[in-house]
């Protein structure tokens, strides 16, 4: 029997140079690659609350224009000039992050602190502007007055909402920053935990035990309230964390002060108390700041003034003044109508700021005489 023989013939490719590429069967024919494709909208960062913060502040700036315009006095002006500016550059940082340009750019720039002076930038004029908006019209009547005391009003909250916003970029530099130091260390440098392995034998149970009365090992009992919680840990808290926080609430009545504060042209009390509150917040936010940075910002600076002393004489001063400033309002003239109640307000906050920096002032003198607790 003859065996087979298979003959193959190939049909010879005209394009000799260039062999056929075919794609298999069920498979996708490759798309050419478009210029747009680092394009990605990043919505999720709208819904944390940095995002959530510049939405707010572009609605209330959107807002501050639609009162203030247009712009009738110098006062409004400005006011509408730190709005404006701040508007776009917020809107801008909108943008950045909606499209991810942060990733896309490869550029040596520290977005983060380039953003934390941007916004603590437009803290400051937002602050100043809405005192002069409100300050402005406080005593005009007539057409415009009631939409730009509004303008004034919805600058104040985005002053608070910039403030928040310098608050959290100033936390996540802060982060960065660590981050970066503890990048450069090795395990089993001093910072950092060693990788070795611990003993075999060593067991350790940190369970706490019913009933024992060692306080490491002992389940704590709950409160028997939560105002009494409170106070207990008012009462155990440092004298640096009480100082920060009296110098908060210092800085939030001040705000409270200023804001109602509508005064009169021939009353001399009003305007002087409306001159120490500016720079007495202006002077405690640096100071609060500064020891929020531990120092890097003034006392690092000039580390030859004994600060303990100089802050001692600043609180006590200011004190002093604020107090005999609450009650000269009280027996100043205050207007009429509605500006009679806004200046009963303002003197009964400046009051009350000048016996929180009382109550700092006495810490202070503790911290002194005692020493630091």
């Amino acid at each position: 029997m003859m065996a087979e023989t298979v003959v193959t013939v190939e049909t010879p490719n005209r394009n000799a140079g260039t062999p056929a590429a075919t794609p298999a069967a069920g498979q996708a024919q490759a798309k050419p690659e478009s210029n747009l494709n680092w394009l990605k909208f990043n919505t999720q960062y709208f819904i944390t609350i940095p995002g959530i913060l510049k939405i707010v502040q572009v609605v209330f700036g959107i807002i501050c224009m639609a009162c203030a315009s247009p712009a009738l006095i110098g006062g409004t002006h400005f006011f509408l000039f730190a709005v404006v500016t701040f508007f776009i550059a917020t809107l801008l940082w909108t943008f950045v992050y909606l499209l991810g340009i942060r990733e896309v750019l490869n550029l040596p720039i520290n977005w983060i602190l380039t953003e934390l002076i941007n916004t603590a930038i437009a803290t400051l004029l937002y602050f100043i502007a809405f005192i002069v908006q409100l300050a402005s019209w406080s005593n005009l009547y007539g057409r415009g007055r009631g939409s730009n005391i509004a303008a004034g009003v919805f600058g104040l909250f985005n002053f608070l909402a910039y403030a928040a916003g310098t608050y959290f970029l100033y936390v996540e530099h802060r982060s960065a920053e660590m981050t970066g130091i503890f990048a450069h260390l090795s395990p089993g440098e001093p910072g950092l935990p060693s990788d070795k392995p611990p003993p075999s034998d060593s067991h350790v149970l940190d369970v706490p035990v019913l009933g024992s009365t060692d306080p490491m090992t002992s389940v704590p009992e709950a409160p028997a309230c939560r105002l009494r919680a409170a106070f207990n840990g008012l009462y155990t808290m440092n004298r640096a964390t009480i100082r920060n926080r009296l110098r908060l609430v210092q800085l939030l009545l001040s705000i409270v002060a200023l804001a109602s504060s509508r005064p009169q042209y021939n009353d001399g009390f009003q305007w002087t108390a409306l001159f120490v509150l500016c720079h007495s917040f202006v002077l405690s936010f640096v100071l609060f700041w500064d020891r929020r940075c531990s120092g890097t910002i003034v006392r690092n600076q000039l580390p030859l003034l004994n600060w303990r002393r100089l802050e001692l004489h600043y609180t006590g001063g200011v004190t002093l003044i604020l107090y005999v400033l609450a009650y000269g309002l009280m027996f100043a003239n205050k207007g009429y109508g509605v500006n009679y109640t806004y200046n009963w307000i303002s003197a009964d906050f400046t009051l009350l700021t000048a016996l929180v920096y009382a109550g700092e002032y006495w810490v202070q003198l503790r911290d002194i005489y005692d020493g630091p607790f």
